[in-house]
């Protein structure tokens, strides 16, 4: 949307007057913890020394509620644990990042609450977007993303962007919360572009410890921050219904021995200017941890509907959001009304090793037990991730590696012609279909407040074009058929980023470089310049 000159400078004065007046007031508890937060970071370096039930990484976002849980549980390993430097450095990240508790009155009981938060960036780039391009299995309309972990903030030539952030509670049970964003880009010639979205607005409710929400907030499943297979923070937050636990629970009989659980399953409406519009995308993910090292996640996303698209029973739309039932219902033919992927992550710890973490996704699209092989590799998306810290005397090193390797018809369909996207993001793997990627960073941190992150990234998409065939209308004898062998698209990533707090709260720069070209022809130079102010080093609602 536009806005005139005399609008943008209302709205300018009251962001303003906003940022100045926001402070880090206690939330509540019932509100959830942002995915981008750093608090996320923080458990997965301690838990990978001190591995703890009930310390899950694969579901952003959580309540505060869990995420001081998770804290004092990390507490109370590191203090039963012998003296050692690690237990110190350890003991000073929770202690940076303190303040997850629910404020209570004289009572005991939680206070009604209002809590107020800013964050503005500033992003330059000579970049210029790419299409992900469809190789002939169905269609997708999505771009590239210059920078990950965004969660749909706009990024091009030159555009500033600001959200105050304000949550509202009653006591432990209900939150409300508002994040409006405000952006104003360079356009073509010398005129600005303005655009105004609720970045986050949610209703949370929690009784017995089910949570319901209503609304847009940030989501990602899986164990990478580079790019999550089912969601990663490519695409922006989803208006959805969801209903999960609100914090781990313990099933009754022998599936206690499942340990520390967590269910979550949502329905989110994909907007207009998907094709079909109004598109849905179903999904559900549970996560147990029958053992303190070890976190397991099943996932399933479906999606399905919208106006014009596969008509569907209820029944048959629930069905379809179980593959299992689905792959032995006694139907005549295969339903073909979604899109559906399948799988899960896990995670390994291993604290002898220095806290090495070891971590694995997999996503399959439309699994066939009939054709088994193709489905785990044509069909399948892996991600393969290492993250090992060191702890010298003047600091933390931390490596991460990781492998993805996406599958031939990942995101597309021809029925849902716009791919599981939002806004022209993918939600999961910005990577997309057909596409390999390598990404290697090393962090060092000399407090736990502060960190310079170097990471590189080799990435390759073949577009080369398929079709798919079978013996029959039950797809029995399903194959895929290449057609061309098209030029690869290339990308190498190189990004410097520092994060320190400062008077006003946390600061973040980042520069970087990219070489863009297709196998055989002449290759392009990209620069990247952003700077990021927050008035949360560890924003916690």
């Amino acid at each position: 949307m536009r806005f005139c000159w005399e609008e943008l400078t209302q709205v300018r004065r009251c962001a303003i007057a906003v940022l100045l007046l926001a402070g880090p007031l206690g939330a509540q508890s019932t509100a959830t913890v942002p995915a981008r937060s750093r608090i996320y970071d923080v458990l997965e370096d301690v838990s990978a020394w001190y591995p703890r039930r009930g310390v899950v990484l694969g579901e952003r976002s959580l309540s505060r509620r869990q995420v001081d849980a998770m804290l004092r549980r990390l507490a109370v390993a590191i203090d039963s644990a012998p003296e050692s430097a690690r237990r110190e450095w350890a003991r000073a990240q929770l202690a940076a990042a303190s303040g997850f508790g629910p404020q209570v009155d004289e009572g005991g009981h939680e206070k009604r609450t209002l809590a107020l938060a800013w964050r503005a960036d500033l992003i330059a780039t000579d970049a210029v977007p790419e299409q992900v391009p469809s190789n002939s299995l169905g269609l997708i309309d999505a771009i590239t993303p210059i920078q990950t972990n965004r969660f749909g903030w706009p990024e091009g030539r030159t555009i500033f962007s600001a959200a105050p952030t304000l949550v509202a509670g009653v006591q432990d049970w209900l939150a409300i919360g508002l994040e409006p964003r405000f952006s104003q880009s360079a356009g073509s010639q010398t005129d600005f572009v303005s655009e105004a979205r609720l970045q986050r607005a949610y209703a949370r409710g929690v009784v017995s410890n089910v949570a319901i929400r209503f609304g847009v907030d940030e989501m990602r499943w899986g164990q990478s921050p580079v790019g999550a297979l089912f969601i990663s923070s490519n695409a922006a937050p989803m208006p959805a219904l969801s209903v999960g636990t609100d914090t781990c629970i313990t099933l009754p009989w022998l599936f206690r021995l499942a340990g520390p659980t967590r269910a979550t399953a949502f329905l989110a409406d994909l907007g207009r200017s998907q094709d079909p519009p109004h598109a849905k995308l179903a999904g559900w993910q549970i996560t147990i941890q029958p053992w303190s090292r070890f976190e397991l996640g099943v996932a399933v996303l479906a999606h399905t509907g919208g106006s014009g698209g596969p008509q569907a029973t209820f029944l048959q739309r629930l069905v379809d959001l179980f593959p299992v039932i689905d792959a032995f219902a006694p139907q005549h033919a295969d339903l073909q009304i979604s899109n559906k992927l399948a799988g899960g992550n896990l995670r390994l710890r291993f604290p002898e090793l220095s806290g090495l973490d070891v971590y694995y996704e997999l996503q399959i699209d439309d699994f066939d037990g009939r054709r088994l092989r193709s489905s785990l590799v044509d069909d399948a998306a892996h991600l393969l991730g290492a993250r090992l810290p060191l702890l010298l005397r003047a600091g933390e090193l931390t490596w991460r590696a990781e492998w993805h390797n996406t599958s031939l018809r990942l995101y597309e369909h021809a029925q849902f012609r716009s791919g599981v996207t939002y806004r022209d993001r993918i939600i999961g793997d910005p990577l997309g279909p057909n596409a390999k990627g390598g990404y290697l960073s090393a962090t060092w941190q000399p407090t736990p407040v502060q960190r310079l992150e170097l990471s590189l990234a080799d990435e390759s998409r073949d577009p080369s074009l398929y079709l798919t065939t079978s013996n029959n209308a039950r797809d029995e004898g399903f194959r895929f058929v290449r057609l061309t062998d098209d030029p690869r698209y290339r990308r190498r990533k190189a990004r410097l980023a520092f994060d320190r707090p400062v008077a006003i709260g946390a600061v973040s720069l980042a520069i970087g470089y990219d070489r863009v070209w297709r196998t055989g022809g002449a290759a392009r130079g990209e620069w990247l310049a952003a700077l990021a102010v927050r008035n949360q080093l560890f924003p916690s609602f």
